[in-house]
């Protein structure tokens, strides 16, 4: 499925609720909604991607680099006799959020060499309209050196930022510079393609974890967690406790078990392997008897 709007996922046994406000995994094949605007009208330089000159984005199916999202949002930025600046705008269909929104997207510069990675910018504005976003600053974007050229998972987080109770447009603004002869060969000088994927809007407010008799509190650590880091869970408990731990998906799949682990009373840190674990959303359930906690946290 490619756009969900307002989707409340419950978690069966969580005693919480996560409103998944948008979601398009752009496996539709469909940038039907959203709203382009191709401000530099240039012509890539792959002859395969020609027509794009008219396009800004479009779907492809990705493969290389390590990308596992198929069929996802794509722009380039390599044009024909190194001609640029990129100007090319994505806006999603308006969303409507609460207090606590969270915005997440998978990215990647698309880069055999790892030298021409394309940068890019996030704008949330009140409206789709290009006179609007102009005037805006971007809430995200890349330096100079471009999206990194591997998967990469990254959130913003919407409430914090200003926006709340009110419908938001999303902006994805390529602004790659062009290739400058002489320029050095590192990444910065010129770019080639960019992918982006999975772009979802959740509602925090409803994802609290309720203090009981038996969790004063239950944290990750830092989170988002870092590519390759393990995850650091804080516990403070009002008494010495016999726990489980279960850590599963989005979906409720578990994937993690750690089962009887006494802790005693007062804070405690866990750290848990993520091996075997993919970037995205999970959530950790903590049980002792009968009270549970729960807690969300993303994987980079």
């Amino acid at each position: 499925m490619n756009k969900v709007y307002l989707l409340a996922l419950a978690i069966l046994g969580f005693g919480t609720m996560q409103a998944q406000l948008y979601f398009d995994d752009f496996e539709g094949n469909s940038l039907e909604g959203y709203t382009l605007y191709n401000l530099d009208g240039l012509t890539p330089d792959d002859p395969d991607l020609d027509t794009m000159a008219d396009s800004a984005w479009t779907i492809r199916n990705i493969t290389s680099q390590g990308w596992e999202f198929g069929l996802s949002a794509f722009s380039v930025s390599w044009y024909a006799n190194d001609e640029g600046p990129s100007d090319d705008w994505l806006v999603t269909p308006g969303i409507a959020i609460g207090e606590g929104a969270i915005l997440e997207w998978d990215a990647m510069a698309i880069t055999s060499s790892g030298l021409f990675r394309d940068r890019y910018q996030v704008f949330i504005s009140s409206s789709p309209e290009l006179d609007d976003l102009g005037l805006l600053a971007p809430e995200f974007t890349m330096g100079d050196t471009g999206e990194v050229d591997f998967p990469i998972h990254r959130t913003l987080d919407l409430g914090a930022l200003g926006y709340a109770n009110e419908t938001i447009y999303v902006a994805f603004r390529n602004n790659t510079q062009p290739f400058v002869p002489g320029g050095g060969s590192g990444p910065g000088n010129g770019g080639n393609e960019l992918a982006i994927d999975n772009i979802e809007v959740n509602d925090e407010t409803t994802l609290s974890v309720s203090k009981n008799e038996t969790f004063e509190y239950v944290r990750v650590q830092p989170n988002p967690v870092a590519q390759g880091a393990s995850i650091n869970l804080s516990v403070s408990l009002n008494t010495s406790e016999t726990i489980s731990i279960e850590v599963m998906n989005i979906s409720g799949k578990i994937h993690t078990v750690i089962s009887n682990r006494i802790l005693p009373a007062g804070p405690n840190l866990i750290s848990i392997d993520r091996n075997g674990l993919a970037q995205g959303i999970y959530f950790l359930r903590l049980r002792a008897g009968e009270n549970t906690s729960v807690v969300r946290t993303v994987l980079n």
